[in-house]
């Protein structure tokens, strides 16, 4: 039996309509195999991303785990250019597995937001180095509770060469309280 085809702008006006209802873009992307696409940019355009250190998602967001970013990644690499924003809560025990999936293809990526625990210390910095040097990538923005001194920022800056880089962001502490000075930086 013939079916109706929709064209494909109003499939993805429709599905356009949907793109904060997680639930309902899956919906989308089972029902017939035109709309898995318009779907899956929606589905994959924003991630939130949490490693080990972190037992539940905070304020209830959606969420994946890093170790299954990376199967997600190598099982489906067409998903990879659907990642526009990334936003990646981490900790030291991460770094290998975010060094890894910083050699992916990221060809869109826009934004990138790393939330680490504790100083931001020179093993986190250049594991997200290959994610900075992506010449798609226009913000980053390093989250952290307490960062050693404020020269560390000169030194993050010049780590990261992308004349692309329109906006870097650090979210430090409202009172800077140097660490101790038993933690080694750059």
């Amino acid at each position: 039996m013939d079916h109706l085809a929709l064209a494909p702008e109003l499939v993805a006006e429709c599905i356009e309509h949907l793109h904060e209802s997680l639930p309902d873009l899956v919906s989308c992307a089972l029902v017939t195999r035109a709309w898995v696409y318009p779907a899956q940019v929606h589905l994959f355009r924003a991630l939130t991303i949490l490693g080990k250190a972190f037992s539940r998602p905070p304020f209830g967001m959606k969420f994946l785990r890093l170790p299954h970013l990376r199967t997600l990644m190598k099982d489906s690499p067409h998903l990879i250019p659907h990642i526009r924003r990334l936003t990646i809560w981490l900790s030291n025990e991460d770094l290998a597995t975010l060094a890894e999936m910083a050699n992916f293809p990221f060809t869109h990526l826009e934004y990138l937001h790393s939330r680490h625990i504790g100083s931001l210390l020179r093993p986190p910095v250049l594991a997200l180095q290959q994610f900075i040097s992506l010449d798609t990538l226009r913000t980053l923005k390093l989250d952290t509770g307490r960062i050693l001194d404020p020269t560390v920022l000169v030194e993050i800056w010049s780590l990261f060469p992308s004349p692309l880089l329109k906006r870097l962001e650090f979210d430090i502490p409202a009172t800077f309280e140097p660490s101790p000075s038993s933690d080694s930086a750059f």
